[in-house]
């Protein structure tokens, strides 16, 4: 039996691999999910605005939410098996994980101790519209564990939060061959991003990356010919803050930085803010979420079990700060691997996480039982 479940975890990892589903283009892989969720037994199967699925199964009071993505970056890769690893752009972000949440629970349909509903959203990779739509309708749980790869024994405890802007700096400009009699737009840019570095540094805390705020330039354009300094440049920014930050103060402080900017040349400066903020999250040490799943990963694959702090951002943020619920994240994978030309999981990992969230239910049912 044990070797039949295997087979078919197997099947349907690789099924999803197999369907190319980039943020934006997940409704072949929406539409596939609907009808294995429907074939697997979930009770409830639907389809919400934003494409997401979900479906449910056992019932009660008490309730898990499983909650994966279903999107990836856009880039196709090969999918095949060699020596025991599964490859495939998704592989490790984060369909394996989402994989493992949809098997998980099939594995103990007969004795489902409480409520678990699953659902695998869109757009956590571009603007987070399936997160943002499973949080308006009201969907949540009581332990809440989403899915990105963490590894076997480690578990995602908090993420960063995210902001980003495009900033316009327009100048005189002038000939090249005398730079020190005009302000260059393009240096501008870079000028400004390092101000905003610096004005970040001043509200971080020197404990690692993860408490401290970050700002990178990922877009870039500007000047008009090769032999004309540049009047204009235009920058997209991206900006990572800790928790002891909100996405209000790092506007503020951009904001600053303008004025100061401007104040000190003769340059034009125009923001323009995304309305894509992501608040940082950290969950709290005693959640049930939490508990509950190391409780699982200590009796599935021993320990010790490391608690992660990602300088990223997930949609668990969004979640756990919109509906005030604790959660955590939690699936096979290296991380690092995440968005690179070398997705791969080592498939008894993906196996194995299929045995510690099964597990994690029961954990869950029976400290929500006992707690006072």
């Amino acid at each position: 039996m044990a070797k039949l479940d295997e087979e078919l975890q197997m099947r349907f990892l690789e099924s999803v691999l197999r369907i190319y589903s980039p943020s934006g283009s997940e409704g072949e892989l929406s539409d596939y999910l609907r009808d294995k969720f429907i074939e697997f037994g979930y009770n409830d199967v639907r389809v919400d605005k934003a494409g997401n699925v979900l479906g449910e199964l056992g019932e009660g009071d008490n309730v898990v939410l499983f909650c994966g993505h279903m999107d990836t970056i856009p880039g196709q890769l090969k999918v095949r098996v060699e020596n025991g690893k599964i490859y495939g752009r998704g592989a490790v972000d984060a369909k394996s994980s989402l994989a493992a949440m949809i098997m998980a629970p099939l594995s103990i349909k007969e004795e489902m101790p409480c409520r678990v509903i699953v659902a695998a959203v869109t757009g956590e990779e571009g603007e987070g519209e399936g997160i943002k739509e499973l949080v308006r309708s009201g969907v949540k749980g009581d332990c809440n564990i989403f899915g990105e790869p963490s590894g076997l024994r480690n578990i995602t405890i908090g993420y960063r939060g995210k902001l980003a802007f495009i900033v316009k700096i327009k100048s005189r400009g002038g000939h090249p061959g005398a730079p020190w009699k005009f302000e260059n737009a393009i240096e501008g840019c870079f000028d400004f991003l390092n101000s905003v570095r610096d004005e970040l540094r001043t509200e971080s805390r020197p404990q690692g990356h993860f408490y401290s705020a970050s700002a990178s330039p990922n877009m870039i354009r500007g000047g008009h010919a090769g032999n004309v300094m540049p009047d204009f440049c235009e920058m997209y920014v991206d900006v990572r803050i800790p928790p002891s930050m909100s996405t209000k103060r790092a506007v503020e402080l951009v904001g600053l930085v303008r004025e100061r900017y401007m104040a000190r040349t003769s340059s034009e400066v125009e923001l323009e803010f995304s309305s894509d903020y992501v608040e940082p999250y950290e969950t709290d040490r005693a959640s049930l979420s939490l508990r509950a799943l190391m409780r699982a990963i200590l009796e599935v694959a021993g320990g010790p079990i490391r608690l992660l702090k990602k300088t990223g951002t997930g949609d668990m943020n969004v979640f756990a700060m919109s509906t005030g619920r604790h959660a955590v994240s939690y699936g096979p994978g290296n991380p690092s691997l995440s968005h690179t030309k070398l997705e791969f999981v080592e498939i008894d990992e993906y196996f194995s996480s299929i045995k510690v969230l099964s597990n994690t239910i029961k954990q869950f049912s029976h400290i929500a039982r006992t707690r006072v």
